[in-house]
């Protein structure tokens, strides 16, 4: 460094380089309903966990379809090492009706368009009845970005959601009614 009065000076200081968190991987899988799950976060160099939704903060937790029924749902394990750095992973778990031949939901999404998007998502859905739907945007760390109570018709129909307010980014369109959820990855440019 050299100042106005072209007086120099050094200054060192020493970087410490900690450790690289390790990464949680749990697999997308699928189960019948009436099952139980066991989702183990378990990494070697984790000190701490925590779960979403539920808060639990043991390295693995026990799932089954009561209190998320049929569909497929978010879990998100965060785990901290001892430095204080964190890992994510957000795994989907699709509860299934195992004991029936149609296990086709009572609503289907055929199609997300434009996916990528700029400004609008257009979603073409099928549905065997009219119903409330929620909406929910979720960024991948799990925070709740924007929820739309909506409601979708007998047969075939499209709804466009205005999305110009969301961050680029991958973001997950949660569609809840009654007990069934379905899942969906969009990419907002």
């Amino acid at each position: 460094y050299t100042d106005e009065n072209g007086c120099s000076a050094q200054a060192y200081s020493e970087i410490e380089v900690k450790e690289v968190t390790p990464l949680i991987n749990i697999p997308d899988t699928s189960i019948c309903a009436g099952a139980t799950l066991i989702l183990d976060a378990e990494t070697s160099g984790i000190i701490s966990y925590s779960w979403w939704p539920g808060g639990q903060t043991t390295a693995a937790i026990t799932i089954d379809t009561s209190g998320f029924g049929l569909g497929s749902h978010m879990f998100i394990a965060r785990g901290v090492n001892q430095y204080q750095c964190t890992s994510a992973d957000t795994v989907f778990i699709t509860f299934k009706d195992c004991t029936a031949i149609d296990e086709n939901l009572p609503f289907e999404v055929r199609q997300i368009f434009p996916n990528p998007s700029h400004g609008t998502i257009n979603l073409l859905i099928y549905s065997t009845k009219t119903t409330p739907v929620k909406i929910r945007f979720v960024s991948i760390p799990g925070e709740e970005i924007r929820q739309i109570n909506d409601e979708i018709t007998k047969g075939e129909s499209i709804k466009t959601y205005n999305i110009k307010d969301l961050s680029p980014g991958l973001y997950y369109i949660l569609i809840s009614a009654e007990k069934n959820q379905l899942l969906m990855r969009i990419i907002v440019q």
